[in-house]
């Protein structure tokens, strides 16, 4: 599960925010003020943060160049109701990957911070020796390459990109077959074999729905 932080004053936004990406199957911590936050990520690692710009007492751009003097690098996003190009351009000079206009759409949000996840992740640590190479995808066995066709490895990257989340029997025949005529038969020994890889416990088969990841 992915750990956002966030950083916003308006209480209201802060838990539309919240309960969005707990729904979401996200695990977030949040706070209102920059002393909080540079308490927090001493404390705790994070995958990205999400930060205001206009704080009580503080100031979102100085908070995030003080955190990447301090070697931080973790991937942040802006929000604000600063709207001027010199404030974007402020932004970007502080370190941030990228800047979000307020007011905005939770589902723009969410869809902003999966793109950053998945640029920044660079491999996936399974069990018994197992390694996903998101570069390269594909799957390595105690550092050796394991064999797999090429629509068993877009089905194991289908999961752990989704993990506890219900991916559809229909979204995986999309994805997987294309243009092909999808097979039932050939779906499920794809499973049976990515199973081996993640667990047989922790594939779910919701009938005639689809498959959910847990982990």
């Amino acid at each position: 599960m992915y750990k956002v932080l966030l950083l916003e004053d308006d209480l209201t936004l802060q838990d539309m925010i919240v309960e969005y990406f707990i729904d979401n199957n996200y695990y977030i911590r949040y706070c209102s003020s920059d002393n909080e936050v540079l308490d927090l990520v001493t404390k705790e690692k994070f995958d990205i943060w999400i930060f205001d710009v206009k704080i009580p007492k503080g100031n979102g751009f100085e908070l995030l160049k003080e955190l990447r003097t301090l070697n931080f690098n973790t991937p942040t996003i802006f929000t604000t109701s600063l709207n001027d190009i010199s404030d974007l351009e402020k932004g970007f000079n502080a370190g941030c990957n990228d800047y979000l206009k307020k007011p905005y759409n939770l589902k723009e949000l969410l869809i902003r911070v999966n793109s950053l996840l998945k640029d920044n992740i660079k491999e996936e640590i399974l069990n018994d020796g197992f390694k996903y190479d998101f570069s390269s995808n594909l799957l390595y066995k105690n550092n050796s390459l394991y064999p797999l066709s090429k629509k068993e490895l877009k089905l194991l990257h289908l999961f752990i990109t989704n993990k506890n989340k219900l991916i559809t029997i229909e979204k995986i025949f999309e994805e997987l077959w294309e243009y092909e005529e999808p097979s039932f038969l050939s779906l499920r020994a794809y499973i049976k074999n990515i199973r081996k890889i993640l667990g047989k416990e922790n594939i779910l088969n919701k009938r005639s729905e689809g498959y959910i990841f847990v982990k």
